[in-house]
């Protein structure tokens, strides 16, 4: 895949909120607006990726104007670096969208940790006038039981977190942003081991995704979820586990056969 020239946005600008000073970045379509798609980064990163990038370009193409939030701890906005609760994440990106709506027709969007963020805002946002529909591209609903460590290491790991929630002990997943920096020298995305409460954080969300799916009354409104078929984070099985709990039909997943976690940046981003 050849290498994305950036979308500058037309607008860089700050939102606060509960003590936050957060971040956000606009992209207008040329010619009128169709609607406005929110989208919700990944764990670590932040506007400056392949992923953003690419989802960015390709909606604006379509007449969309694109509004991303960087959360709490990333990118640039305030908090510390890449430390998630995703409690206050929901919390503050709900604010977020609520803020801004009353632009006519909008959706959500989100990748990984944030289609999480988005997963949960949605319910909350989806009875409000202009809504259109979610996305969730390659959601933090599983994962694959060979990459978690033993129970009594993530037993004591989960405490260490509670006492030392931004060290990492040289214990948590390395993030390496070169392959998806972009432009390839931004020093937004995170560098280097997790905070261990960000660990315990994306291992607890990816339990609760199954378990508040299997325990809502409610269906979830016009979601559509796309997942690559070669995803070795969080495996298609678990995907199609919670497509089942949440009561969504069969049509609602899309699989990209080539598309591995890093969905739209990396392989299969074209299909």
């Amino acid at each position: 895949m050849s290498r994305l020239q950036i979308l500058e946005p037309n607008a860089s600008l700050r939102f606060e909120c509960d003590g936050a000073d957060l971040h956000y970045e606009v992209w207008e379509p040329d010619g009128s607006v169709k609607g406005t798609l929110y989208h919700s980064h990944g764990v670590c990163e932040s506007n400056e990726t392949t992923n953003t990038q690419r989802l960015v370009q390709r909606a604006v193409a379509r007449g969309w104007r694109v509004v991303c939030l960087e959360h709490e701890g990333h990118g640039l906005s305030s908090g510390a670096r890449a430390v998630v609760s995703m409690d206050r994440c929901v919390q503050l990106f709900e604010a977020f969208v609520r803020s801004r709506l009353g632009e006519g027709a909008w959706a959500l969007s989100g990748a990984s940790m944030g289609a999480n963020v988005v997963l949960y805002a949605a319910q909350r946002l989806s009875s409000l006038e202009g809504y259109v529909g979610t996305v969730l591209f390659g959601a933090a609903v599983g994962v694959d039981p060979r990459a978690v460590p033993p129970a009594l290491v993530v037993g004591a790991l989960r405490v260490a977190s509670f006492f030392m929630p931004e060290a990492s002990l040289g214990a948590t997943p390395v993030e390496e942003p070169d392959g998806y920096a972009l432009p390839a020298d931004s020093t937004r995305n995170f560098r280097g081991h997790w905070p261990l409460v960000t660990a315990k954080e994306l291992l607890d969300a990816t339990r609760d995704a199954l378990a508040d799916a299997k325990a809502s009354k409610r269906g979830l409104d016009r979601f559509l979820v796309v997942h690559g078929a070669q995803d070795h984070v969080v495996p298609l099985s678990c995907v199609k586990e919670f497509l089942a709990a949440a009561h969504l039909p069969p049509e609602a997943l899309r699989v990209v056969k080539k598309g591995g976690h890093d969905l739209t940046g990396g392989r299969g981003g074209d299909e």
